[in-house]
């Protein structure tokens, strides 16, 4: 699946309920270098999830899930949301 499809599919269920605010940590290797063009994924969120209060911070890379422990992962983007 092509990341902005993966990405438009986890916004898709947070769309009933509205963030109050998020973070977005956002690999240095995606943006432009990956699609293209710049700003992309704040523009799929926003558009998703309208405007709220979101910090964007560059990283160089991310830590999540995999499998049962916890591994670094690159060109990704960790999108963390709040309720109202």
């Amino acid at each position: 699946m092509g990341a902005r499809r993966t990405l438009q599919k986890a916004l898709d269920k947070l769309r009933d309920a509205p963030p109050a605010w998020g973070v977005y940590f956002d690999c240095a290797s995606r943006g432009s270098a990956l699609y293209g063009v710049s700003g992309l994924d704040l523009r799929l969120i926003e558009q998703s999830l309208g405007a709220f209060p979101l910090l964007s911070l560059r990283t160089s890379f991310e830590l999540g899930p995999a499998g049962d422990s916890t591994s670094v992962h690159l060109f990704t983007g960790v999108l963390a949301v709040g309720d109202r």
